[in-house]
């Protein structure tokens, strides 16, 4: 077995950086700060990008940004239209030499989804050939939708090219980050360097709830105003309170649209001295008056009155396990969720979502670039958002990372970035077990890194080599 490292207390991380491929410039900036290299090495517009002429390496790693194949997205998935005919074809349906003329009038004037980068990632492939690769993107593109299409035909090619290609779903939440967050992750290696002896990591529980990501001490701003609790406390269900998170569980799904509504969490205040409204068992078309209104029990009664009829007496909550009801897509109607739990409340209206609750609100929803919602209840009344701090350690980024980004951009932009990126440990496990199977992969390392934001992959593989350097690849566990 070939060795990484001759000594065991180098720290020296063995792998180079050729260059990095991302097209949002405030992306860049953070990316540039997080590991410390220069804009030079950004080769920007991929698609204006000679793949002859990009510097040699041996593994590529990165994704495409998720939109046309997310569920929250259009679902345009690779589709591209003609501009001149109009007519829309796959273009992974055609073969890679044709494929930038469209099929039916043979015109270059061609309309491609942000998604088709995918395209770009395999013409880079194909022409550089790395020993092997990792591809990650949303759940939906192994879906019914995508599966038999795009995902095959994508998968196909990279077989044709000489590849042996493995995929797996895996949630963050199986391994050490308190987040709901699934996400299909691909392997591809040579042929002839594969001995058939990767295994994806099995998945665990180290004991990690998104109350030990909590800081300790938040600046007032990130708490949400009076008005706004209101809302949220006399909403039917109190389905907005999905977009509060359980801390005692994981995060829901970070998203890039978390910068307009970051995700929130709750304060305790169980003891508050006036009467919490929770709702109106009528409907929220009776208001807020005495009809109908269900009051929490952590609060004191309001006013008796005479209580004439019209359903006009107190009605308080009977909160089972200290638990809430949200509104959700099940025979029910709704889901529980705990105080102090995580909840998704994106669409607080919506009657066709599911998924809102995870275990509780124990585990968080899936954070993803662009949802509003996900929040943590602290308690009944006193409600704060997610920093953006807490959801770069929710994609398992380090609190240095996060003070390099901090510094380069604004805290909507590092919203956007967490909820883009890539969960870290579910790299470094993959990293960790493909190691273990293949090490002379890892020799000489020169990595092209391809649509991954902020940089998720190069941060997982510091760790490996901190890992291998140490040889220590124990999971870590929650004090």
């Amino acid at each position: 077995m070939s060795h990484l490292v001759e000594n065991n207390n180098s720290s020296e991380k063995r792998w180079e950086l050729v260059n990095f491929c991302e097209f949002d410039k405030y992306a860049v900036k953070s990316y540039c700060a997080i590991h410390n290299v220069d804009e030079s090495l950004n080769l920007g517009d991929i698609t204006k990008i000679d793949e002859h002429n990009i510097s040699q390496f041996n593994m590529i790693c990165g994704g495409s940004p998720c939109q046309d194949f997310s569920v929250a997205g259009k679902q345009k998935g690779s589709v591209w239209t003609c501009k001149d005919c109009g007519h829309e074809y796959n273009p992974l349906t055609v073969h890679w030499s044709e494929r930038d003329k469209c099929p039916k009038c043979g015109s270059n004037n061609i309309n491609k989804t942000r998604s088709s980068l995918l395209v770009e990632y395999l013409r880079v492939i194909r022409a550089n050939k790395p020993n092997f690769g990792i591809y990650e993107n949303v759940k939906n593109i192994v879906g019914k939708q995508f599966k038999d299409t795009t995902f095959k035909l994508f998968t196909d090619e990279l077989e044709e090219y000489g590849y042996n290609v493995y995929w797996k779903v895996l949630n963050a939440k199986n391994y050490g980050i308190p987040q709901n967050r699934e996400r299909v992750y691909l392997i591809f290696i040579k042929k002839e360097l594969d001995n058939g002896k990767f295994k994806y990591p099995e998945p665990f529980d180290n004991g990690m709830r998104l109350k030990d990501i909590l800081e300790n001490e938040v600046d007032e701003k990130f708490y949400i105003s009076e008005d706004k609790v209101q809302k949220i406390l006399n909403s039917n269900f109190m389905q907005e309170k999905l977009r509060i998170q359980d801390i005692d569980s994981s995060c829901s799904c970070l998203l890039a649209r978390d910068y307009k509504d970051p995700k929130c969490i709750p304060t305790n205040n169980s003891d508050a001295n006036y009467p919490m409204r929770i709702g109106n068992i009528y409907g929220e078309q009776f208001g807020t008056g005495y009809a109908g209104n269900v009051w929490d029990k952590n609060g004191i009664s309001p006013t008796i009155t005479t209580c004439t009829g019209g359903g006009r007496q107190p009605h308080i909550s009977e909160v089972i396990d200290d638990k809430i009801a949200i509104r959700q897509a099940t025979k029910k109607g709704y889901i529980e969720c705990g105080i102090g739990g995580v909840a998704d409340l994106s669409y607080p209206e919506s009657k066709t979502r599911r998924g809102r609750v995870q275990e509780n609100g124990n585990i968080c929803p899936t954070i993803t670039a662009t949802e509003t919602g996900v929040c943590r209840i602290e308690s009944t009344i006193r409600i704060r958002k997610l920093t953006p701090k807490e959801c770069f350690r929710l994609m398992g980024f380090s609190d240095d990372n996060f003070k390099a980004a901090e510094s380069m951009v604004s805290n909507s932009q590092l919203y956007k970035q967490a909820g883009n990126s890539i969960v870290v440990d579910v790299l470094y496990y993959i990293f960790v077990e493909l190691y273990k199977a293949m090490p002379y992969l890892f020799e000489n390392l020169k990595l092209s890194s391809f649509f991954s934001g902020i940089g998720a992959f190069e941060i997982a593989l510091n760790r490996l080599y901190e890992s291998i350097n140490s040889g220590n690849f124990i999971k870590p566990q929650v004090d």
